[in-house]
């Protein structure tokens, strides 16, 4: 059986020149450029919806006065 020596985890990281091998954490904001854009095209479609929506409704109810 072959034996593979694992490093000492202090000398790792003198080689790389930090003082230890801990790993921080990074720093990211918690919301992305790209979610905001889906987000407003998201609301502005629904705006132009809604209004499509009551544009006909309105012309439907003028269209059933004048059959009147």
């Amino acid at each position: 059986m072959r034996v593979i020596p694992i490093a000492d985890p202090a000398s790792a990281a003198s080689a790389c020149g930090e003082e230890s091998g801990e790993v921080r954490p990074e720093k990211r904001p918690l919301a992305r450029r790209d979610f905001p854009k889906g987000s407003g095209l998201l609301f502005g479609m629904l705006t132009i919806v809604t209004l499509a929506i009551r544009q006909a409704d309105c012309i439907a109810e003028q269209m059933t006065q004048r059959a009147i």
